[in-house]
């Protein structure tokens, strides 16, 4: 059991790097953020103020997500983290991220099903003001790497 909630917050971590890194591709920019394109204007309910932009900014991070694959991360304004697998998983996971350009460093600190803190994960991430994606770069923790890398969540 323990396995699995490590596993579905490993998950979750990932699809948050995988994201990050999407949004930035590889680019070699030293920003902390970069702007892309709303290539979804024509169907997203923000068009007429197009707040629905891609970036890969910490500033965008604060709030509560949830993939569709039960995980809901709450992010903190101070990007510490609240993680907390699916129904009956068992998973609750604390722990902290911070941002290097277009890249999140993912660190547990505590809770059940927690990696450990020396297993910090890298992923890319892409951010809007409705959705979050991740994209896996590197970690030890294979449960988190395997809840984080590709998954999307979308803000509550």
């Amino acid at each position: 059991m323990n396995v699995l909630l490590r596993s579905l917050l490993a998950v979750l971590v990932f699809a948050i790097g995988v994201a990050i890194f999407a949004a930035c591709g590889s680019s070699s920019s030293s920003s902390s953020s970069s702007a892309a394109t709303d290539d979804d204007a024509a169907t997203d309910d923000d068009a007429a103020t197009d707040d629905d932009s891609t970036e890969c900014s910490a500033a965008l991070l604060p709030g509560t997500w949830v993939a569709s694959i039960g995980l809901m991360v709450t992010i903190a304004n101070d990007l510490t983290y609240h993680a907390v697998g699916p129904a009956g998983s068992g998973y609750d996971v604390q722990g902290k991220m911070a941002v290097d350009g277009c890249t999140l460093n993912v660190t547990d600190l505590s809770g059940q099903l927690a990696c450990a803190q020396t297993e910090v994960g890298k992923y890319t991430f892409a951010v809007t003001q409705t959705t979050l994606k991740t994209t896996l770069v590197s970690d030890a923790c294979a449960g988190r790497a395997y809840g984080l890398n590709g998954t999307t969540f979308n803000r509550q």
